[in-house]
């Protein structure tokens, strides 16, 4: 399985059951040697069974995509062992909208990542043709009242702190590559590279 794009089928076909007894057993093989690509399909397994009615035929290639992205976010994360690196499970730029919902009359984007201790939810409103307004949630372990937040881009710093739920608020960012980082008690408890 050398083949970057192949192994994502399979890989895919494995999550949906389509494999025949040899693949499934070679993929289980990959699957067992490798921490980073078991924690992705079992991450990508769970939402499959959150999402039975789902029709995968349609959304492959977004699928396919977001697959992709997450297996190079763990990479990094496990190079940055020390650091609680967030992974991209939902992102609305890369998987299409169910049938019957209409786009929204402005250009919005939502993002979901997992972290080791919890979940962000981030939602991007346009501001003007280069910016844009970041609302965004953590829950889980380690978050509380008072959180820093944190957005850099080279010289670029900016500033937030979420309030006893969680919620953080950036009105106007440029469109960039920027790190997000969450602090709370001065530690790091998650840590993401996101564009804007």
């Amino acid at each position: 399985m050398g083949n970057p794009e192949k192994k994502l089928n399979q890989i895919v076909d494995y999550i949906r059951g389509e494999l025949t007894p040899e693949e499934n057993a070679r993929v289980e093989r990959l699957i067992d040697e490798d921490p980073v690509l078991r924690r992705l399909v079992s991450w990508s397994a769970d939402i499959r069974n959150e999402n039975a009615v789902i029709d995968w035929n349609r959304i492959g290639s977004s699928a396919h995509a977001l697959i992709d992205v997450q297996l190079k976010q763990l990479k990094i994360s496990a190079k940055r062992a020390g650091k609680r690196r967030g992974i991209t499970i939902f992102d609305s730029k890369l998987l299409p909208l169910p049938e019957g919902v209409r786009p929204a009359t402005v250009d919005t984007r939502r993002v979901r990542y997992l972290t080791k201790d919890g979940r962000l939810d981030l939602s991007f409103y346009p501001v003007s043709l280069n910016s844009l307004e970041m609302i965004g949630q953590y829950s889980g372990n380690g978050g509380v009242s008072g959180m820093a937040v944190e957005l850099r881009r080279g010289r670029i710093r900016l500033m937030s702190t979420a309030n006893e739920f969680g919620l953080f608020r950036f009105p106007r960012i440029p469109k960039g590559i920027y790190s997000l980082r969450i602090r709370t008690a001065g530690a790091v408890i998650a840590e993401i590279d996101l564009e804007i």
